[in-house]
């Protein structure tokens, strides 16, 4: 912002912001008429257009200064601050300018971008784009978790381009873009992936130089999982912190611990848009996570575990650092046939029932029972609700002994153990 500062006056440049806020905001499903195939976005729940060009003005405590060796991960830079930059992506850009001033135009060049870790819903992005001449066009912006692009580029001397869009699963970007200077003009661009440069350093080496994982590295060394991951991959670690772990009753034993481990992997490079995406995730244990927004647009795990800081790149694949450590469905213990009943609305008059005939005990017991269980409105269309031993003898009836699905019960043709209270005798002290 500061060439395009000393080129306006502060007044004017305000106006011209302005402006372009208003306009995005209020046309972006309106297609430009005189090109009725151009790309138009919406911008992005996450973080607007406006936040992100206000937070990129300057440089974000914990950035890293450009390496050298341009061909150099940013992770490996002599000059980094903080190491929090993992990745730089070199792509083909071009431009078209459709409409307004300059219309006719093209733009094309080779563009640079430094991924700063700064959000777990968003990447900060800053470089250049560099034109045929060799003149570098300063850019900043954001990819955000939810797919969406951000650039704003700003050739020296040159008009101001703002751009919108959206990354796809290639990581190539596309997208359109407004250009303010003299005039106003508006285009399309698109940005064709061409390389990715990771630090020469594995997802393994990068969890145990961080600091925050200490109990991770040692459940990996203890479940001789270290030499799998410091493999080629490429893998996907949902990686809890210290205080994840601290948060267990307890840690499983070996063989349950390896089993929650490989609940944490991927094979695959998952970023965060990948993710939400395709939402339903395969792990190398075998089932699956879930990748969702939550009600304030923060990226959750299985719906509760919050994603703290994402997309940490590595030599064989990613890190993405989580709030608590993730339990395989298959080992949470799964709800009593008495529990599913008093959390159905639609089952309260069985409830009542069992209750009063004192089942509850004995159907929370070990069993295996299969109940066929009546709802509220099968019971109103009784003439009356039986009582005692009567009461007793109609809620057995509805129980059989074993785990019956609907399958097998066809397939029995109704030829079924049922329970009646000599039976039950034998549970009564459990």
């Amino acid at each position: 912002m500061k060439t395009l500062i000393k080129r306006l006056t502060v007044p004017f440049l305000c106006l011209i912001l302005t402006n372009f806020i208003i306009s995005c905001q209020n046309d972006n499903n309106e297609l430009d008429p005189e090109n009725p195939d151009q790309i138009e976005f919406e911008e992005s729940k996450i973080i607007s257009f406006d936040e992100v060009e206000e937070m990129t003005q300057n440089i974000i405590d914990g950035e890293l200064l450009e390496p050298v060796n341009e061909d150099e991960a940013f992770g490996s830079s002599k000059d980094s601050r903080f190491d929090i930059s993992r990745e730089r992506r070199v792509y083909d850009f071009s431009a078209t300018v459709n409409s307004g001033t300059g219309a006719g135009t093209d733009i094309t060049g080779k563009l640079r971008l430094n991924f700063t870790l700064y959000h777990a819903s968003f990447t900060i992005v800053r470089g250049n784009l560099v034109l045929p001449d060799g003149t570098k066009a300063r850019t900043r912006g954001a990819i955000v978790s939810d797919g969406i692009v951000y650039l704003i580029i700003d050739p020296p001397g040159r008009n101001l381009i703002f751009g919108i869009g959206r990354v796809d699963e290639e990581g190539d970007l596309e997208g359109h873009f407004r250009i303010f200077g003299n005039g106003i003009g508006r285009g399309d661009w698109n940005a064709e992936l061409v390389k990715t440069i990771f630090p020469d350093k594995t997802i393994v080496d990068l969890i145990v130089e961080d600091g925050r994982f200490t109990s991770l590295v040692g459940a990996l060394q203890a479940t001789d999982l270290v030499a799998p991951l410091s493999g080629e991959g490429p893998f996907t670690v949902f990686a809890p912190t210290d205080e994840a772990f601290a948060a267990l009753d307890e840690v499983p034993e070996l063989e349950v611990l390896k089993q929650v481990l490989l609940y944490h992997v991927a094979s695959g490079r998952f970023n965060t848009p990948r993710l939400l995406r395709e939402e339903m995730i395969e792990t190398l244990q075998g089932e699956n996570v879930k990748v969702s927004l939550d009600e304030n647009n923060e990226i959750v795990i299985n719906d509760t575990v919050k994603l703290l800081s994402a997309n940490i790149g590595g030599s064989n694949g990613v890190i993405q650092i989580i709030d608590a450590v993730l339990i395989p469905p298959s080992f949470q213990p799964l709800p009593s046939i008495v529990e599913i009943a008093v959390a159905t609305p639609e089952l309260s008059t069985l409830v009542g029932a069992l209750q009063s005939a004192n089942l509850v005990d004995t159907l929370n017991g070990e069993g295996p029972f299969t109940v066929f269980a009546p709802t509220n409105d099968a019971f109103a269309a009784l003439d009356a609700i039986p009582d005692g031993d009567a009461l007793t003898e109609v809620l057995l009836y509805h129980v059989a002994a074993g785990r019956f699905t609907a399958e097998e019960l066809i397939a029995g043709r109704g030829v079924f153990k049922w329970y009646n209270k000599s039976d039950f005798s034998r549970y009564s002290s459990i």
